[in-house]
């Protein structure tokens, strides 16, 4: 690829997307740089495509049919456009706009001079100026945080399955951690970048030279765009589990699932929900037997707990939820997975993996449901196939099994009462 980026936006490991200083548009695939057609100022590639803005302010996506970009009328001069489980836009008057579908368009409230969206509905946005104040958006409206040693020094903001990222006038790295709404702690990262963008399993970044780095868990690799090195992209790997859930209900309520029903009045703080389940094998066995007739190879243990209550000012309810996933038996006897999730009402992103012990030690990714199984009907509280999409930074131990590379491993959630 002839020379350095401008603009860079990833999602997956091969699906990152750049654009050269005139206009010119790559897609790395994992291994090489293609240039693509057309010419855009700036690409944005998330859960609902990929998405541009042209040097004439006029929005495109990506028909795969095509092979091309196609114009979406927008009737405004856009500037920016972040693809993510939503599209959103900024005009020339910094306005913001998000895709209602069917070249429809809502404008939100606020002005912003950046803006990011995540796969699973995150969002964030700077205003620039002389205050450089990042925000993101909570139960529909714009919450103010600080930026990092409490001053407001922040000129972009990336969100992602890798976390929420951010570069300050400066081109310190910053991770957002701790974080329950708006509250959390900016942490120094390695490295000096003008532009990041939080993709998975990687977290990718410009420099002032155009010249592009990716975050790995040992810290930054660094490498010119002709040469990005994809020894330390981890391989995705997944694993499929099955959920049935039957809870036992928390100290203040005896109804499931009222004590944690965001609508419900007696919600208070500290209510929690805690289960405990049977985990299952469904390995070589297709189809899936359903419960009681699955291989018991471990446990599942969890706990949801209230961490903000509704009020007058704001009538949120906040949940944290925390699981464990420890195999007993089988292959990856000894070895453990960590969940976990903080959410608001009926808005449940993906669970991240917070890490892992034995074969699954600093494993890092995110589960998310996918689907109800055949016997959801079968089961009181439901049933559901839950993804866990993963990767181990420094590979699998020794004398480990060979790493998962598709989900034909799957397990079930079965309860144990």
């Amino acid at each position: 690829m002839p020379g350095e980026l401008k603009t860079i936006s990833s999602g997956d490991e091969k699906t990152v997307v750049g654009t050269d200083a005139t206009d010119n548009v790559w897609l790395f695939n994992g291994a090489t740089w293609d240039q693509a057609p057309g010419k855009m100022t700036q690409v944005s590639v998330g859960l609902s495509g990929m998405w541009a803005v042209d040097k004439a302010n006029k929005l495109y996506y990506w028909d795969d049919g095509q092979q091309n970009f196609v114009e979406l009328k927008t009737g405004v001069a856009v500037t920016q456009v972040a693809s993510g489980q939503d599209v959103y836009i900024l005009d020339t008057q910094r306005n913001i706009f998000k895709y209602q579908g069917d070249e429809k368009w809502i404008q939100l409230d606020g002005k912003l001079d950046s803006i990011d969206t995540s796969d699973y509905g995150d969002l964030w946005g700077i205003q620039v100026g002389e205050l450089k104040r990042a925000h993101r958006r909570i139960n529909g409206g714009w919450v103010y945080v600080l930026g990092p040693d409490n001053r407001d020094t922040l000129k972009q903001v990336s969100t992602g399955i890798s976390g929420v990222w951010a570069v300050d006038s400066n081109g310190t790295v910053y991770r957002w951690v701790n974080s329950t709404r708006h509250e959390g702690a900016w942490v120094k990262a390695e490295g000096s970048l003008k532009s990041i963008s939080a993709g998975y399993p990687l977290v990718w970044g410009l420099d002032t030279n155009g010249k592009v780095y990716k975050y790995s868990s040992d810290g930054t690799d660094s490498g010119g765009p002709q040469k990005t090195s994809t020894a330390v992209v981890p391989v995705a790997q997944k694993l499929r589990v099955v959920g049935e859930y039957v809870p036992t209900p928390g100290p203040r309520h005896s109804a499931y699932p009222a004590h944690l029903d965001p609508t419900n009045d007696a919600t208070k703080l500290g209510d929690y929900l805690a289960y405990s389940n049977e985990l299952c094998t469904l390995e070589d066995v297709f189809p899936d037997p359903g419960p009681g007739k699955r291989e018991r190879i471990g446990l599942s243990t969890g706990v949801c707990t209230v961490i903000q209550e509704p009020s007058a000012g704001d009538p949120a309810t906040v949940f944290q939820c925390q699981t464990s996933l420890q195999f007993q038996s089988g292959k990856y006897a000894g070895s453990s997975i960590f969940l976990a999730i903080v959410y608001s009402d009926g808005n449940v992103p993906a669970y991240a993996i917070l890490g892992g012990t034995g074969y699954f030690k600093n494993v890092q990714g995110q589960a998310t449901q996918v689907d109800e199984t055949p016997f959801a009907a079968q089961s009181p509280h439901g049933e559901y196939y839950i993804d866990l999409e993963y990767y181990l930074p420094g590979g699998s131990k020794a004398g480990a099994p060979a790493p998962i590379t598709s989900d034909d491993f799957k397990v079930a959630l079965r309860t144990s009462g």
